[in-house]
């Protein structure tokens, strides 16, 4: 089953909320609650997010591997609170993301590859290619025939 933690579905409310709660809360010191966590999380660029789309690059990255379609190297990032996110780091993420579209099949309706411009629509697209690649993945791997279950004239 594909993962469904990836979130594809941002809009302009999310990201709106998710600069009124860091105003809120983060940018004076106040530890948001579990909710406001989730609305952070969807709605701007937090480790989670980061984490998630590298995590979900490098298991592609290995599924793929261990079938056949892999070809190439990328590189993943673990992300942590003492980190900086950059337009380099950015640019690396899609960069990757090219590579696992070109190793593998997407539907007609998966986004393009975006451009590394930071756009709640461009992390939209991300993770939503993320997760095409993910769906096609494990339904093929759901479909392979175990040796010796073939008979002939099948």
């Amino acid at each position: 089953m594909a993962d469904t933690s990836l979130i594809f579905d941002r809009t302009s409310a999310d990201v709106a909320q998710a600069s009124q709660i860091r105003a809120e809360t983060l940018q004076q010191g106040i530890v948001p609650t579990s909710s406001q966590y989730d609305v952070l999380n969807k709605g701007s660029i937090t480790i989670y997010t980061l984490n998630r789309i590298e995590g979900k690059q490098q298991e592609l990255m290995n599924g793929l591997q261990e079938n056949g379609y892999w070809n190439n190297t990328i590189v993943n990032k673990v992300w942590t609170t003492n980190d900086i996110f950059r337009q380099e780091d950015l640019q690396r993420i899609v960069n990757n993301l090219a590579k696992l579209v070109n190793s593998y099949y997407v539907y007609v309706t998966t986004p393009a590859v975006p451009q590394p411009i930071l756009y709640w629509q461009n992390l939209n697209s991300i993770e939503k290619i993320l997760y095409d690649i993910d769906l096609i993945l494990d339904y093929m791997i759901s479909h392979f025939r175990l040796c010796g279950t073939f008979n002939c004239g099948e």
